[in-house]
């Protein structure tokens, strides 16, 4: 063995059975790193899950009620609007938009006929 050649005869079968000892610790190591330690972060990302399943049917419950709002908001709208249609509309006004029924405007040259209602003060 390496370790006899290294170290004294009287110490290389305590050397030999260190570094036997240090080995399988090592390959124990490995094994704990790849199986038990990752159960902890098994756990936690399964909790993790878990939540996200959770999130996702409360999402879905505000989808399918949000959902019904609008489709009830929208039923509303057109009732309303319906409604507003229905009604007769109000008559315009017979006076003139442009010069509010004076039939023109006065000046300091003198006065000048509307050009929309040609001096009428009625909406043509």
């Amino acid at each position: 063995m390496i370790a006899a050649a290294i170290f004294p005869a009287s110490n290389a079968n305590r050397w030999a059975a260190l570094a036997q000892q240090h080995k399988e610790q090592k390959v124990t190591d490995t094994y704990r790193e790849l199986y038990f330690d990752k159960s902890d972060q098994l756990l936690k990302l399964m909790e993790k899950a878990s939540f996200l399943v959770l999130e996702v049917k409360m999402y879905k419950e505000l989808y399918e009620e949000t959902n019904k709002l609008l489709i009830e908001t929208r039923a509303k709208l057109v009732e309303i609007t319906e409604a507003i249609e229905s009604r007769p509309t109000t008559r315009a006004l017979d006076v003139c938009p442009e010069c509010a029924g004076l039939k023109g405007r006065m000046t300091d040259m003198g006065f000048f006929a509307c050009g929309v209602c040609n001096g009428t003060g009625k909406r043509q």
